[in-house]
């Protein structure tokens, strides 16, 4: 018998209010700010059920275009979203849905994460509370609006106070039993029935997007988190590779074609490449270079270099990669592609980790994981090898002291 609790989520966008439809679907870093928590519901991999209860058809396509997996809950009638607050909104959806338990979302909460939420509802098992609240742990000294201080400051630099401080509710989001679930009051239970607890929040959840200086603010922060994001999804991404391959003309050159004074025909190769290049065949990953090229400048320029792994004249360069995996005895999610045009899309889709250079054609580049901001002949592929590098380098030992800190 499955004894797990039904868990659903709740996000009400209102029509009117201070969460009103019109703030909670603004545009915030590139993405309405009530998706921002939607999907942190949906990331943190607790819910059973995600529900966005609107009576607006736009902002029921918006949060549908979050994931078909968010079910639209509609009001019971025309105007009611307009007209109840969300402990009504939640009474009445329990109702409807039975769910074990609610967590009801903010829609202007685009800081919390889906650890947040999971490490809620964790705490919200484990302690068998009714309601939990996300709040946040002030230990600065207040007092009541228009009052004296309690206490003199004597320095505007003064620590924290010690000991427990205040709870400040953050708003950002509730779990509760359905059964506890009552009209008028501001945490959403009755306070003589309910056993609250809290879950502790960042003191950026005090942030309210209904300010414009608060809003700029998060925006601000989600840019950057999103940033740190991508920029650790692009590390993980090369901590296996065990193979770097790469095209010649258009990626370890730049394109162009040059002649001396004989009328010989010569090519660009940059040294920063090529220094890149060894510096990952020290550490034991393999270089190799496929190229449909077949002249004596890059014959030459890749004799110098003393390559084991250079195959020129190669018109389908896939089934050839798909060979040195082999021989190698690695994977294909083990091997890093570089190439810049037609030829190597077939190889740039296969490879774990691909790049093309600033200037690849068009043709490629969306099927890169990675694209350089260096163009090619001009160290597009040294870019890539100090990625791999850095990825798979042991942390460093911060400087102060010889073990680091603990």
């Amino acid at each position: 018998m499955n004894t797990t609790p039904k868990l659903v989520a709740l996000t009400l966008l209102d029509a009117h209010g201070p969460l009103s439809l019109a703030h909670s679907t603004r545009y915030m870093a590139g993405k309405p700010q009530f998706a921002w928590s939607l999907q942190a519901a949906l990331g943190a991999g607790i819910f059973d059920e995600i529900h966005v209860m609107t009576g607006d058809v736009h902002a029921a396509q918006m949060a549908r275009e979050v994931s078909p997996a968010v079910r639209i809950a509609s009001p019971a009638s025309d105007g009611d979203a307009a007209s109840i607050d969300a402990v009504q909104a939640a009474q009445r959806f329990c109702a409807q849905t039975t769910p074990d338990a609610l967590c009801l979302i903010s829609p202007a909460a685009p800081l919390v994460t889906p650890v947040d939420l999971a490490a809620a509802w964790q705490r919200f098992r484990e302690t068998g509370a009714d309601v939990l609240n996300a709040a946040v742990n002030w230990t600065r000294a207040a007092w009541p609006q228009g009052a004296s201080p309690s206490q003199p400051c004597a320095s505007p630099f003064a620590p924290p106070q010690t000991g427990a401080g205040l709870w400040l509710e953050s708003g950002a989001f509730c779990f509760a039993k359905p059964g506890v679930l009552a009209s008028g009051t501001p945490s959403g239970a009755s306070p003589e029935a309910a056993r609250i607890e809290v879950h502790a929040l960042d003191a950026l959840a005090l942030l309210d997007t209904a300010h414009p200086a608060h809003w700029q603010a998060v925006e601000h922060l989600l840019r950057h988190r999103a940033t740190a994001d991508k920029d650790l999804a692009l590390r993980n991404s090369l901590r296996d590779i065990r193979a770097l391959v790469v095209d010649v003309d258009g990626t370890l050159t730049d394109g162009g074609m040059y002649y001396d004074a004989d009328g010989e025909a010569l090519k660009k190769f940059n040294t920063k490449d090529a220094q890149g290049m060894k510096m990952l065949e020290k550490q034991g990953t393999i270089i190799g270079i496929i190229t449909a090229e077949d002249t004596p400048r890059v014959h030459s320029r890749m004799k110098k270099l003393q390559f084991d792994n250079y195959h020129f004249g190669i018109k389908d360069k896939l089934p050839l990669l798909k060979s040195l995996c082999q021989r190698w005895g690695i994977e294909m999610s083990q091997v890093a592609y570089v190439g810049d045009d037609l030829g190597d899309q077939a190889c740039i889709q296969a490879a774990g980790f691909s790049a093309c250079p600033a200037d690849a054609e068009a043709c490629v580049r969306p099927y890169a994981t990675y694209i350089t901001r260096r163009r090619a002949g001009e160290g597009a592929v040294r870019e890539v090898c100090d990625l791999i590098l850095a990825a798979q380098s042991p942390p460093s030992t911060p400087p102060d002291t010889p073990q680091g800190r603990p």
